[in-house]
């Protein structure tokens, strides 16, 4: 989201990445604080980093359409992991 956020030219485009990571982080903090309160070991984050490169390698509307597709699937995938959390709690077959 950052990367998206620096290349972008356009302001509402780029005020639409800085929310998504503002909001992602959030996220991040939330789920690691529940793993810790409950003795879960988490993953650790991705050690990548974010060039200072401002050229576009893509469109913008690419670039949106990939935060469209991966929110999706975050969405899906916790989903997912509720169902068979609230599974296991009431349904111990």
């Amino acid at each position: 989201m950052i990367g998206f956020a620096q290349v972008t030219k356009t302001k509402e485009v780029k005020a639409y990445f800085v929310k998504g990571m503002e909001l992602a982080k959030k996220q991040i903090d939330e789920f690691t604080k529940i793993l810790l309160d409950n003795n879960v070991q988490f993953s650790a984050t991705s050690g990548s980093t974010v060039t200072t490169s401002t050229i576009a390698p893509f469109s913008e509307k690419l670039m949106m359409c990939c935060v469209h597709y991966l929110n999706g699937f975050s969405i899906v995938g916790i989903s997912l992991g509720t169902f068979f959390t609230l599974r296991n709690l009431y349904f111990p077959f």
